[in-house]
């Protein structure tokens, strides 16, 4: 879709703004509130996923110190104060943060697949970690790299 309409928009535009006025360029006024409701169920259902999740997990780990009503109500609050940010805020600020967790997730998510096969659940701790490993090794090659002026150096050759 972006390659279809990329010249008819600025680069800056909101990326919510951007997708809704895409779908509603090629689908009109019915394809707009089609991707209002299936957003806004998406949106919904993943909500409530994450909120039990979280709530099962602390109430899981403070071995029942944070009930698991309290987790939910405190996990709702922050999830309303943080809904206000906006899209741009919370994707700037998720993406640092799930791209740091994701390689060791997929990992063991992909181990899982084949948990009745593997015997020794280290396997899993072992590659999360050097899955981290090479993410910050990654990183730490970008970072290096967008540091080097290579004008300057070609100057000087």
């Amino acid at each position: 879709l972006g390659a279809t309409v990329s010249s008819l928009y600025p680069a800056d535009i909101d990326k919510g703004r951007l997708v809704l006025n895409i779908a509603a360029q090629i689908f009109g006024d019915t394809g707009s509130a089609v991707l209002g409701v299936v957003v806004g169920l998406a949106c919904l259902t993943t909500g409530v996923a994450v909120v039990g999740a979280t709530a099962t997990f602390f109430s899981t780990v403070s071995k029942g110190k944070w009930p698991y009503k309290v987790v939910v109500t405190v996990t709702c609050l922050f999830s309303a104060i943080t809904a206000n940010f906006g899209l741009n805020t919370i994707i700037s600020l998720a993406v640092p943060i799930l791209t740091f967790v994701y390689p060791g997730v997929l990992v063991v998510v992909l181990l899982s697949l084949f948990d009745s096969s593997i015997k020794n659940d280290n396997i899993f701790k072992f590659l999360f970690f050097d899955m981290i490993t090479i993410f910050f090794q990654q990183r730490e090659k970008e970072c290096f790299l967008c540091c080097i002026d290579f004008q300057s150096i070609d100057n000087i050759l």
